[in-house]
């Protein structure tokens, strides 16, 4: 016997060559078998009944693949020499191959899939399709010696392993259940595990030298290569169609029944997402009082984590909704001995409140007609009953409103009456004809008097009525307030020097107030005539600033009553009282001053004390002038707010076109709009255009500010010209000048 490799070239070796029809026959053995195997191997982990028997169906599938392609490759073997195959050395070839695979195969399914493992696998089969070859080359027989060339040798044995090992990786993304790109991940397995077979077989043959060896044994007394050769074709065939027939039917199954859970699954979600898009707490309890199922309006009532409550009875859930869990499981008990019903609960939830719930339980029965569970859906009560509640106070108030306007109508028709009861005796006077002239003269300027007073009543009752409905808004305005109450004290001065009394301005000269002039003005003109009307001769009335924001109005007349003193805003009750010199009221001006401080958003509060005078004290909120600017520039608006803010405290609202402007004024009311007038979208002359012709914000003041080369040029005449036709209350050239912007920025914030 030679040795069993040899290093050397050897003159005496037999050629050999392959008949090609064959070799490609081989070819589809291996990939059919290398397919239909590896759909096997994505199939067993699936399989939960007679899985080692899909193993061992596997085993010979494969197995018998990787054999019969492996005498096939030899059926194409041409050599000069007749050889032949001992049978029980084929057989063992056979086995082993099978068991490998078998092992392989078990490894698959019975451990916990990852790298490792996969990588084990395939060398394990490598190395089986490595001993299946060697040991098929090892059966034969003939006048031959087999040796091998070491490096072709060590290199078919690293295509088994390498090419098997690359198969199962790709297999086990199969297996794993990863279908992305499945077709290219089942022909990319299928592929390898087809070279991993005939490239070992291929280049073991490329490996294996053929050396005479005369009387060694008689062929003829073996297997020959042609009588194996349909043995093994029609076995690998029969083998084959049975395996790939089952693999078919089980795959068919398989997806029949994932058909069925797929079904099952979808009615499943139909019902969940059913559950979860209904508003209303809804759940399933078992016969036992196991929650079977819950919504998601359900769970947040109680606060409970998703899924906590499936499976637990309300016992086993514990305080949960400050024991509201408890009482809806007992009612919901009573109900179920009944079949059905409803009752009334109160939840409490994790924020806190309480929400009232009208439940509604009834029975479901299983396949076998038995009550198998009831079904609950809770309505929250909650908003109707406070609709309810404020549906009642509505009615409260709507009474107690009409019995304030029938006070208030009584108290108006009083005070009509009597000037009314005056025209009518001073008219019949007049219709005697026997009165001096100067008697008539004296009674016409009475009729005047009575007629101007009547006239004021009227007025004052419209203007409360029309602040309380919305319809006067207050314009507010920055006011210097030293000379505005100056100009009401000298109003009022002839009046109060008649009386002896001193009025006093102590409002600083930078003391300011954000307000609408006219009518802050109504409310501290009523407040100095009512301290005129109210204190005697040496008595002083005073103006200062108060520490909230706003004016307090002090005299040191007579006071006021404690009686009266907590009805002295409120129309509908009759306070009015003469002055110390008998002057009369209304008693309609100061709850006329109160609506308009209400208006501003501030109040009108009094201190008095009998005998020492009383204190008027008029808060205003704490408010800056709101300015808008408008343009697409920021780095211009940036200038603009670096100018005022030199000599103002104001807030902006800023926007980069018209359409946007127009936008945040239907949220916002600023004090004075500054817009630009080149810009996208709508540009400043539009954008002027919307805000004057609308009636609630014509009034605001609007600055047109442009770039222009030159004040004088014909373009910023004609721009000027056109911004004023369209109503504009002034306009500039950019970049302003601050000697010139100010003083046209003052004006307008304390237009009134």
């Amino acid at each position: 016997m030679r040795d069993y490799f040899i290093f050397e070239p050897q003159a005496m070796a037999y050629h050999s060559s392959h008949d090609h029809i064959v070799v490609l026959f081989s070819l589809i053995i291996a990939f059919f078998a290398s397919v239909v195997s590896l759909d096997l191997v994505s199939q067993i982990e699936s399989v939960s009944r007679l899985r080692r028997a899909w193993i061992g169906l596997g085993a010979v599938t494969l197995g018998g693949g990787i054999w019969a392609m492996h005498f096939v490759g030899m059926m194409a073997l041409r050599i000069d020499v007749a050889i032949g195959y001992e049978f029980w050395t084929t057989l063992l070839s056979f086995m082993v191959a099978v068991v490998f695979v078998g092992v392989a195969l078990l490894l698959v399914c019975e451990c916990r899939r990852s790298f490792k493992v996969t990588t084990m696998v395939g060398l394990f089969l490598g190395s089986g399709i490595a001993a299946m070859h060697y040991l098929g080359m090892a059966a034969i027989r003939g006048e031959v010696e087999i040796a091998y060339r070491p490096g072709l040798f060590a290199l078919s044995i690293a295509v088994a392993l390498g090419a098997a090992t690359f198969a199962m990786w790709i297999s086990g993304g199969l297996a794993a259940g990863n279908n992305d790109n499945v077709i290219f991940r089942k022909a990319a397995a299928a592929l390898a595990m087809t070279l991993a077979i005939p490239g070992m077989h291929y280049t073991g043959i490329a490996a294996t030298v053929f050396l005479p060896a005369p009387g060694l044994s008689d062929p003829a007394a073996y297997m020959g290569a042609k009588l194996l050769l349909f043995p093994v074709a029609g076995f690998s065939l029969f083998i084959f169609g049975i395996s790939y027939s089952v693999s078919a039917y089980h795959k068919g199954q398989t997806q029949a029944i994932q058909r069925q859970h797929d079904r099952l699954a979808e009615a499943h979600l139909f019902l969940r997402q059913l559950m979860a898009s209904l508003p209303a707490p809804i759940f399933f309890r078992d016969m036992e009082g196991r929650y079977i199922a819950v919504n998601l309006p359900f769970e947040r009532l109680f606060g409970l984590e998703g899924g906590a409550v499936e499976g637990k009875t309300a016992l086993e859930l514990g305080d949960i909704g400050g024991g509201a869990l408890r009482e809806l499981d007992r009612q919901a008990r009573e109900c179920m001995e009944n079949g059905q019903g409803q009752f009334e609960t109160s939840v409490t939830r994790p924020d806190g409140a309480t929400r009232d719930f009208m439940v509604t339980v009834s029975l479901f029965h299983g396949k076998d007609g038995k009550p198998a569970g009831s079904a609950g859906a809770m309505v929250d009560l909650s908003e109707m009953k406070f609709i309810h509640r404020q549906l009642s106070l509505a009615h409260d108030e709507a009474k107690a409103a009409t019995k304030l306007k029938d006070q208030f109508v009584n108290l108006v028709s009083h005070d009509l009456r009597s000037p009314l009861s005056s025209i009518k005796m001073m008219v019949n006077l007049l219709g005697h004809g026997s009165l001096p002239e100067e008697k008539k003269e004296e009674i016409l300027q009475r009729l005047r008097l009575v007629a101007d007073g009547m006239v004021m009543l009227i007025d004052q009752l419209l203007d409360i009525s029309r602040l309380q409905t919305g319809v006067i808004l207050p314009k507010k305005r920055l006011v210097h307030i030293r000379p505005f109450v100056g100009d009401l004290i000298e109003n009022i001065r002839p009046q109060a020097e008649r009386k002896g009394v001193a009025v006093f301005n102590e409002v600083p000269d930078d003391y300011q107030v954000f307000a609408d002039r006219a009518l802050f003005g109504e409310v501290v003109a009523n407040l100095l005539a009512n301290g005129v009307k109210f204190t005697r001769k040496g008595d002083r009335i005073t103006v200062l600033p108060s520490p909230e924001g706003g004016l307090i109005v002090a005299d040191t007349g007579v006071g006021v009553e404690p009686e009266i003193l907590p009805n002295l805003f409120r129309a509908e009750v009759k306070t009015s009282m003469p002055g110390t010199a008998g002057e009369k009221g209304t008693g309609l001006g100061l709850p006329y001053c109160q609506d308009i401080m209400k208006a501003h958003g501030g109040s009108i509060t009094v201190e008095s004390t009998p005998g020492q005078g009383s204190r008027f004290h008029l808060i205003l909120p704490e408010m800056r002038p709101l300015i808008m600017l408008v343009d697409d520039q920021p780095g211009q608006r940036e200038l603009m707010k670096r100018v005022i803010n030199e000599s103002y405290q104001v807030d902006y609202l800023e926007a980069e076109n018209g359409a946007d402007a127009m936008a945040v004024l239907e949220d916002h009311m600023p004090s004075l709009i500054i817009s630009d007038v080149h810009m996208n979208q709508m540009d400043g002359f539009n954008f002027l255009t919307r805000v004057k012709e609308n009636s609630g914000l014509r009034e605001i003041p609007v600055i047109i500010a442009t770039s222009s080369s030159s004040s004088s040029s014909q373009e910023s005449i004609d721009m000027r010209k056109k911004a004023f036709d369209l109503g504009a209350d002034d306009y500039v050239t950019k970049p302003v000048s601050k000697s010139d912007f100010l003083p046209r920025l003052h004006k307008l914030l304390h237009r009134g």
